[in-house]
């Protein structure tokens, strides 16, 4: 049998409260607001996306390295509804099922995939498609895994080793072998940190490049 993350939201963003102004929260979404954010892509959100935007309705971690937008955009801002209206407009390949979240810090977009009987919130990276199919990969089996992994990569990165960083890594229970003090990128470190927090992936090495991963794995994922 498979084993997803055993990480939640509210642990994980508990965590990322330590690092203080390193990971901006915004404050959370009424009820009301996420209703009409379901309304306007015309799907249900998953149950941790909902979790999520409840508490805390856009996040920014460190320099950027993560950006969630906030569900109802605005005019100097992106926002959930519309995101993948946007990114279609830029040529981007966004199928149906792919809620756009927020952006990566780089070349990509961060969403969740939402087949009808989703069980989970499959965390996907997008990319440009370089052939006009969707260039995607699986990031994370859950939400707060993906959080938990991107947040133990990204803020050491930044930040260093600093007190409220090592409190954070603590929290999400990284272990010391994952823990890395290098100032400077390292795939082969992010992959292995992707896996700890989802031992699931289909793809150890995931790359929406060299290995796009097909919708209907998605789906398949997202709805065992």
């Amino acid at each position: 049998m498979t084993r997803s993350s055993s990480h939640t939201v509210p642990q994980v963003l508990s965590a990322l409260s330590r690092v203080g102004q390193a990971v901006r929260l915004a404050p959370g979404a009424s009820a009301q607001t996420v209703a009409a954010a379901e309304s306007a892509v015309g799907r249900a959100l998953p149950s941790e996306v909902v979790e999520l935007y409840r508490a805390a309705d856009g996040l920014e971690l460190g320099g950027g390295e993560l950006q969630l937008y906030p569900l109802l955009g605005t005019d100097e801002e992106l926002g959930v509804v519309e995101a993948a209206a946007t990114y279609r407009s830029w040529d981007w390949v966004i199928p149906q099922e792919l809620v756009l979240l927020g952006s990566d810090g780089g070349d990509g977009a961060i969403g969740v995939w939402t087949p009808a009987g989703a069980r989970r919130s499959t965390v996907v990276q997008a990319v440009m498609s370089l052939d006009g199919r969707p260039a995607m990969a699986v990031l994370g089996t859950s939400l707060a895994g993906f959080l938990a992994a991107w947040a133990a990569y990204y803020l050491p990165l930044a930040l260093g080793e600093t007190e409220g960083v090592a409190t954070c890594l603590d929290e999400l229970g990284v272990p010391s072998g994952l823990r890395d003090g290098e100032s400077e990128f390292d795939d082969e470190h992010l992959h292995a940190l992707l896996a700890w927090a989802s031992p699931d992936l289909p793809d150890d090495e995931p790359d929406p490049y060299a290995r796009p991963v097909d919708p209907d794995v998605l789906t398949r994922l997202s709805t065992r």
